[in-house]
C-alpha cells in the first residue's frame, strides 16, 4: 500500500498533467506547470523524469526570472541521479514480457489465427467458429490487436493516448484538444496522422464505403489478412453487427451516450464541423449534401439525443426509487432491531430487578432468621441461668 504522501505527490502529478492540456504552447503557463511537475518528480525520487520536466520546460520558454531556480534543481537532480546510477550499475529497464505466439500453425492467407479454425453456419447456430482438432487448455488459436482502442477517462492523465504506456510523468500534450495526451512526440505525430485528425472528407469517403459495401461476400476467413487494405479490416468489423433490433431501449441509450461524449468532445476541438455519420440502425439517414440536411440531422440526431436522455431519466429515478425503499427497509429493519433490543434490555431490566429482589428478600430473611437463633440461644441461656 502506497504511503500518504506518495500518493499525494501521484495525485499532484494527474492534477498538473491535467493543467498541461489546458495551456497553449510555448506560454508561461505551460512552463511553469512543467518545472512544477519537475519538483514533484523529484520528491518521489524520479530523477530522469526530473531532468525530463526541466527540458520541456525551457522549451516552452520558461521565464527567465525563475531561471536560477530551475538550474539548482537540476544540478541537484543530476547529482542524485549520478549517486543512483553508482550504486546500482546494472540498472535496467524491465525485461520485455513474453510474446504470445500461436500452438499451431496459421492459416495460410490469415497467419494470426490457427489453422484448426473454420467458420461455419447453421440454422441452429447461426454464423460459427469450429475448431478441427483436440485443443488443450491454455492453446493460443488467435492473435488478434482491436481495430480501435480508446483510454477510459480516469487514464486520460496517466497513459499515453496512442502507445497506452503508462507516463505519467513526462506526458505532454496535444495542441488541439484538451482530451489527450502523449508519451511523446513521436506519438503524438502518429496520433494525429493516423486517427486524430478528423476530415469531412474522409468520413464521407467511409460512409460511401459502406454504402457500396455487399456483406454477404465479407468474410474474415477468406480474405488475405497479409495484403488487406485499412477498409478491408474495417468491413470485417462492420459485419459483425448483428441483433440490433434485439437492442433494449437502455441499452442504445448507452451506445448512444457515448457516440455523443465522442462527438461533443470533437465538436468542441473542431474536428468535426460538418458532418455527422454513424450508424445507428435506421435511426438517422446519414446523407452528405447541403448544410440544410446537416443541420436537418443534426435536429434528428438532439431529437434522438433527448428521447435517450428521457429513457435514462427514468432509469435513474426507478433506480433512485428503489434505493429509496431499500433504505426505508433498512431503516424499519433497524428500527425492528432497535425496538428488540430496547424489549430484550427491559426485559433483562425486570429479571435483574427480581433477582435483586428476591437476593433482598433472602437476605432478609436469612438476616431474620438468624436474629431468631439468636434470640432462641439468648432464651435457652437464660433459662439454663435461671435453673
Amino acid at each position: 500500500m502506497l504511503d500518504k504522501s506518495v500518493k499525494r505527490l501521484n495525485e499532484a502529478i494527474v492534477l498538473y498533467n491535467e493543467s498541461l492540456s489546458d495551456t497553449q504552447a510555448n506560454s508561461e503557463e505551460r512552463s511553469l506547470a512543467y518545472a512544477n511537475r519537475s519538483i514533484v518528480c523529484l520528491q518521489l525520487n524520479r530523477y530522469e523524469e526530473c531532468l525530463a520536466n526541466i527540458r520541456l520546460a525551457r522549451m516552452s520558454e520558461y521565464p527567465a526570472r525563475l531561471a536560477v531556480k530551475l538550474s539548482q534543481r537540476e544540478a541537484v537532480a543530476k547529482k542524485a541521479l549520478a549517486k543512483a546510477m553508482k550504486q546500482d550499475a546494472k540498472r535496467m529497464e524491465e525485461d520485455p514480457k513474453e510474446e504470445l505466439r500461436l500452438s499451431h500453425p496459421g492459416h495460410e492467407h490469415m497467419p494470426h489465427v490457427a489453422n484448426c479454425l473454420q467458420l461455419q453456419q447453421n440454422e441452429q447456430y447461426g454464423r460459427h467458429v469450429v475448431t478441427t482438432r483436440r485443443l488443450k487448455v491454455g492453446d493460443v488459436v488467435m492473435l488478434d490487436t482491436p481495430f480501435v482502442k480508446m483510454l477510459q477517462e480516469d487514464c486520460r492523465y496517466v497513459r499515453c493516448d496512442f502507445c497506452h504506456a503508462e507516463r505519467p510523468f513526462t506526458l505532454i500534450p496535444c495542441e488541439g484538444c484538451t482530451w489527450v495526451m502523449y508519451c511523446s512526440a513521436e506519438c503524438l505525430s502518429k496520433a494525429y496522422d493516423q486517427y486524430h485528425r478528423i476530415f469531412d472528407g474522409d468520413l464521407v469517403a467511409l460512409q460511401n464505403h459502406l454504402d457500396a459495401l455487399d456483406e454477404s461476400r465479407v468474410n474474415g476467413f477468406t480474405m488475405d489478412w497479409r495484403t488487406a487494405t485499412p477498409k478491408d479490416v474495417y468491413s470485417t468489423m462492420h459485419v459483425l453487427t448483428t441483433n440490433q433490433e434485439r437492442r433494449g431501449l437502455v441499452d442504445r441509450g448507452v451506445l448512444v451516450n457515448g457516440i455523443v461524449s465522442v462527438l461533443r468532445t470533437y465538436d468542441r476541438t473542431s474536428y468535426i464541423t460538418r458532418v455527422w455519420v454513424f450508424e445507428l440502425g435506421n435511426h438517422i439517414e446519414p446523407k452528405t449534401g447541403t448544410d440544410d440536411n446537416i443541420v436537418k440531422r443534426k435536429k434528428d440526431f438532439m431529437k434522438f439525443e433527448t428521447k435517450t436522455f428521457a429513457i435514462n431519466k427514468f432509469t435513474t429515478k426507478k433506480y433512485a426509487t428503489k434505493k429509496f425503499a431499500t433504505k426505508k427497509f433498512a431503516t424499519k429493519k433497524f428500527a425492528t432491531k432497535k425496538f428488540a433490543i430496547t424489549k430484550f434490555a427491559i426485559t433483562k431490566f425486570a429479571i435483574t430487578k427480581f433477582a435483586t429482589k428476591k437476593f433482598a428478600a433472602k437476605t432478609f430473611a436469612t438476616k431474620t432468621y438468624a436474629t431468631k437463633k439468636f434470640v432462641t440461644k439468648i432464651f435457652a441461656t437464660k433459662k439454663i441461668v435461671s435453673a
